[in-house]
């Protein structure tokens, strides 16, 4: 599939980012501005034309393994963009991430016209580029196959599209089940970086890059993917490794071989991942062309004395064991009638194999290393193995070469849970992926035999057996869901009076408040003078500066009624809003969906505000009291939302 030129059937007009919250929404938004012409318009009112972008909608979602919408039909180019923002969905799937806002398609009043259609896309908090490339992907797929439909050659097209954009995924952004995992707490989240995110507001909140935390050290760090410094680390500090030699040169590594005795592993010193890492060297020979590989990826090689056992992963969180498991190498089960060939192509076939969004496993290769990794065991691909009979196809027990994790949290023996505590405490994280090789991991290590290769300082929680891990470390970080109390006050009339209220009774419960209006952001705390932050400062930027704070304990913003938002609201929720004024729309629509605790409008409101009362949630309490000139506010004004358990 080629692209192809469709300005004679759409002309973009604007491309908006929004990294603030609108219409109630919780992530940021992109904003694309989208003329239709009248060749395109002409062309979906043709019933061939809908029934093929029908067509075009139920393959989209099989590709993708995921259910088409019910009852979607398409009949005209708005119902034709509705299903375009449910592909995209579809997309954001196959990517990983969970919680996702829905498209948002706001349409001229009539066709043709030369108003923009536009098209809201969530961002769940990756770079924007990937985004628009997903909802370009979808465009051109979908007007593509209006010309011509091609099955095949579509699967293929949106396949490899999509897997390079979850490539794009895994090394620019912050990992979606952490995302996915803070939606589910409702807890809020700011980037920091594209990949290291805050979760939680102002003093409850926590930073995360991954599964690095502002706890970890990075001094810890650097000596844990410096193999050779964790060995030496890890045997100064009485515990169990592996015997290994760092070094430049093959001559030095087959000398330590001959030393110690084969068969012998390499390693990159300064690589994760399981990257360049291979096993069961058994000759010269076989290391030479390791040593070769490896080196080619990192210079400084590490060769080490190979250790019998089976490859356990014990992940430690604050000196705690909190999953472990066995990582069966990547491999076959024979059936005493498929060739070793024909028993991949099965095993790659299965959803946790195939690409899409059930996919968590890597899929198995019959590159070079795995035919040696078959030679060794005098099989080829076309061997047919017994039934039963378990056929390597990769020396190392890496999840990322292909392996499979086995649970075997129950069977850890209390010695070795302690052993990969101790390991983890030796180098000082807080967070670790201890891989221990032991015989077996209900017999203790002290009985069995065992040895240390590694500590991973960034641990891969995994996607296969551990989903609840990112909650897990999560909660552990940020207290409750991280949420401090948050009011907001709209409109001019008397709102200097209301904030300094409102303010004055938030210090006066304990609370470091920080207050930002149109003039200036400033910082108040008991017993001491206000500290001014910023002055002139746009809402969403001063919100930004408030909620990353770790002194702000409470936060209070004040907007005009008539304020335009082109970033969004700095929050997503909030727990107090006051209205002194008739807000217009969009921003009333807005204003009332993210309110969650309370809502109090000026009494002269009522009338306005009832058409937006069916917006607040059951929990929100609603109140209209005077909030004319010298007023007092109620006591239930001041917010007790924030950090919840």
């Amino acid at each position: 599939m080629t692209a192809k030129n469709f300005s004679h059937w759409l002309k973009a007009t604007h491309k908006t980012s929004i990294p603030g919250y609108l219409d109630g929404r919780r992530q940021p938004s992109l904003e694309l501005g989208m003329v239709l012409l009248p060749a395109l318009v002409q062309h979906l009112e043709s019933s061939a034309t809908q029934t093929r972008a029908q067509d075009f909608i139920a393959h989209w979602h099989r590709i993708l393994a995921v259910a088409t919408p019910q009852d979607e039909t398409i009949h005209d180019p708005a119902s034709w963009f509705n299903a375009l923002g449910n592909c995209f969905d579809a997309c954001l799937h196959f990517l990983g991430f969970r919680y996702r806002d829905p498209v948002r398609v706001i349409l001229p009043p009539q066709w043709p016209s030369d108003t923009p259609v536009r098209i809201c896309l969530p961002v769940p908090f990756i770079p924007t580029g990937i985004v628009l490339d997903c909802w370009q992907l979808v465009l051109a797929a979908n007007l593509q196959w209006l010309q011509q439909p091609l099955p095949a050659e579509l699967q293929r097209f949106v396949l490899t599209k999509l897997e390079n954009l979850r490539q794009r995924v895994r090394s620019q952004s912050a990992h979606p089940l952490f995302i996915s995992a803070a939606h589910d707490q409702n807890m809020p989240i700011i980037p920091i970086t594209a990949k290291a995110l805050q979760y939680g507001h102002g003093q409850h909140a926590r930073w995360f890059e991954h599964t690095f935390t502002a706890a970890t050290p990075n001094l810890c760090v650097r000596l844990a993917r410096d193999k050779a410094a964790t060995t030496h680390r890890l045997r100064q500090a009485g515990l169990p490794t592996t015997v290994n030699q760092a070094t430049t040169e093959v001559t030095q590594a087959l000398r330590f071989a001959e030393r110690v005795g084969y068969p012998v592993v390499v390693k990159p010193l300064g690589k994760d991942g399981g990257a360049g890492v291979q096993a069961n060297l058994t000759s010269a020979k076989m290391l030479r062309q390791a040593y070769a590989a490896t080196a080619a990826i990192d210079p400084h090689v590490l060769v080490e004395q190979h250790v019998k056992g089976k490859d356990y992963r014990l992940t430690v969180l604050d000196g705690e064991v909190i999953w472990a498991v066995e990582r069966v190498p990547a491999g076959v089960y024979g059936d005493g009638k498929q060739t070793i060939l024909a028993l991949i192509q099965q095993e790659n076939s299965t959803p946790e194999r195939r690409p899409g969004p059930t996919q968590t496993l890597k899929p198995l290769q019959l590159n070079d290393a795995a035919k040696s990794c078959l030679q060794q065991q005098q099989l080829t691909p076309q061997s047919v193995p017994d039934k039963g009979q378990f056929v390597r196809l990769s020396s190392i027990a890496n999840i990322a070469t292909g392996g499979r994790p086995q649970v075997v949290c129950e069977q850890v023996h209390p010695d070795n849970r302690q052993l990969a505590a101790r390991a983890a405490a030796a180098l000082r994280l807080d967070l670790a992926g201890v891989d221990l090789l032991i015989p077996d991991i209900s017999v203790s290590w002290r009985d069995a035999g065992a040895a240390i290769c590694e500590v991973n300082a960034q641990p891969d929680l995994g996607s296969t057996t551990a989903v609840h891990l990112y909650e897990h470390v999560l909660r552990a970080r940020v207290n409750g869901n991280g949420r401090i109390p948050i009011s907001l006050v709209v409109g001019d009339a008397h709102h200097d009076a209301l904030t300094k209220q409102l303010m004055q009774a938030t210090v006066a419960l304990g609370h470091t408040v920080g207050l930002c209006n149109a003039n200036q952001v400033s910082l108040h705390r008991a017993e001491r003078t206000p500290e001014i932050l910023a002055t002139q400062c746009p809402l969403y930027q001063a919100g930004q500066l408030l909620l990353t704070s770790a002194e702000v304990s409470a936060m209070i913003c004040h907007c005009d009624a008539k304020m335009a938002i082109p970033h969004g609201l700095p929050m997503d929720q909030y727990a107090t809003l006051i209205i002194t004024e008739k807000v217009p729309e969009p921003l009333a629509t807005t204003l009332f969906k993210g309110a969650q605790q309370q809502v109090m409008v000026d009494a002269a409101l009522a009338d306005w505000a009832t058409t937006y009362r069916k917006l607040l949630n059951k929990d929100c309490r609603y109140t209209e009291v005077a909030l004319g000139k010298g007023c007092t506010l109620p006591s239930v004004a001041v917010p007790s939302m924030g950090n919840t358990p």
